[in-house]
C-alpha cells in the first residue's frame, strides 16, 4: 500500500497495536497545513503519524511541528493505548536541532485523511525533560488563533526570560528552552493565551 502526498514522505518506525492494526511514524514534506490543521513552514517536514487498521487502512493520520525540520524516529504504544514518539525538533533552519518527545493520545476519534481534531482547551503541558540539564521542549495547545505568550519566570516572580510572543494558529506547539546561562534552581514556565493563564514548575540542574 502506498501512503503519502505529492511531496516526499517517508517512515521511520512501525509497531504492531493492541487492536490488531500498525501505527507508523515518519516525517512528511506533503502534510503541512492539510492533515493536523498545523500551518508551519511548506518547505520544511513536520512530524507524521499514521494509525492503520490491520488490513492496512488509513484509520487516522496526524502532523505535528513546528515551522522548520522536525523528524519522528521512533513510536511505541504504551499500556494504556497512547502512544510516545521520539524524533528531532529544529527550531531555527540550518540549526542541527533537540530531541522532541511526544505524548499522543490514542486519536480513534479522528477520521481519514484531511481530518483533525482541534483541541477544546487551552493547556500547557510540563516541560520535557524536567528536571534537565541545560534545555527541555515546552508544549502547549490552543483552540483558537491568537496572541500567546510563553515566559519563564524565577521563586521571586521576575521574569528572566520570554521564550515565545505573538499570534498562533490552533493545535499542538511546541516551543525548546535553553538554559545554559542560568543557574541551578527552581523555575516556573507560565503560559498567557487572552484570558488563558497557567504555570508549570521546572527545575534546572547542573
Amino acid at each position: 500500500k502506498s501512503l503519502g502526498g505529492s511531496r516526499w514522505d517517508y517512515a521511520s518506525s512501525i509497531q504492531v497495536t493492541s487492536d490488531e492494526g500498525y501505527i507508523v511514524a515518519g516525517e512528511s514534506w506533503s502534510n503541512n497545513g492539510d492533515v493536523s490543521g498545523h500551518h508551519g513552514n511548506s518547505d520544511y517536514a513536520d512530524y507524521w503519524v499514521v494509525k492503520l487498521d490491520k488490513k492496512g487502512n488509513i484509520t487516522w493520520q496526524k502532523s505535528l511541528g513546528g515551522s522548520f525540520y522536525d523528524k519522528a524516529y521512533s513510536i511505541q504504544q504504551t499500556s494504556d493505548g497512547n502512544y510516545i514518539i521520539a524524533g528531532s525538533y529544529q527550531s531555527t533552519p540550518g540549526y542541527i536541532g533537540d530531541v522532541w518527545l511526544i505524548c499522543l493520545g490514542n486519536e480513534s476519534s479522528v477520521g481519514g485523511r484531511g481530518a483533525y481534531s482541534l483541541p477544546s482547551v487551552y493547556r500547557l503541558h510540563c516541560p520535557y525533560p524536567n528536571p534537565f540539564n541545560s534545555s527541555t521542549t515546552i508544549s502547549y495547545e490552543i483552540p483558537n488563533s491568537g496572541k500567546v505568550s510563553i515566559t519563564i519566570h524565577n521563586v521571586l516572580g521576575q521574569r528572566v526570560v520570554i521564550l515565545m510572543s505573538g499570534v498562533v494558529s490552533p493545535g499542538l506547539h511546541s516551543v525548546p528552552w535553553d538554559a545554559k546561562d542560568l543557574p541551578s534552581g527552581i523555575y516556573f514556565c507560565r503560559m498567557e493565551a487572552g484570558r488563558f493563564a497557567q504555570m508549570k514548575k521546572v527545575v534546572v540542574l547542573k
